[in-house]
């Protein structure tokens, strides 16, 4: 059985939306998206599961800092200003970063970057653009059943090949990835 429809908690932050089966949009099919914000203005996250085309390394000498975690090419956040970067790190570099849970913190400088770089962090992605809402939007489809609601986990950012994000949230909800027919879930 599919996780119940349930009224969307007052904040998302920090959660993770899970695309359900349903969800055909081809920037967010079988995605697994992190709530940054989320408030009256509307509600703005990154996905954590596509990969681009763009080679980390490649910014990284533009920037002329040397990229060494594991990731190779950068992410798609989404599909809102595109040419913006984004970081998430471990915070073990001690900048001051916006602190998302244990383990997990969010940057947008060029020092934060040169900072992770220099530590030489293997738990850091970084993505371009971002995904947002207007204010309702995301409930409205929460409410559609398009997303699930997930908790945030540093090893769904780090811990986990792209391919295995997806099926993973599904699991961490009682949903088998293996048991999804035609826009239903059954749980093991």
């Amino acid at each position: 059985m599919s996780p119940l429809p349930h009224k969307p908690p007052t904040s998302l932050t920090q959660r993770v939306l899970i695309a359900t089966p349903s969800l055909t949009d081809a920037h967010f099919q079988s995605s697994v998206v992190l709530i940054l914000e989320d408030n009256r203005h509307g509600t703005l996250g990154l996905i954590l599961n596509k990969p681009s085309p763009l080679s980390c390394d490649a910014v990284m000498r533009e920037l002329s800092l040397s990229w060494q975690a594991p990731q190779r090419n950068l992410l798609i956040g989404g599909p809102v200003q595109p040419e913006t970067l984004w970081l998430l790190h471990s915070g073990r570099a001690g900048h001051e970063d916006a602190l998302l849970t244990e383990g997990l913190a969010l940057s947008r400088s060029r020092d934060a970057l040169a900072a992770v770089c220099a530590l030489d962090d293997r738990d850091a992605r970084l993505y371009l653009g971002y995904a947002g809402w207007a204010p309702g939007q995301l409930r409205r489809e929460l409410s559609r059943g398009d997303w699930w609601l997930g908790d945030l986990s540093a090893r769904l950012v780090f811990g986990l090949r792209y391919d295995e994000v997806w099926p993973a949230a599904l699991r961490s909800l009682g949903v088998d990835p293996l048991a999804l027919v035609e826009g239903t879930a059954f749980s093991h």
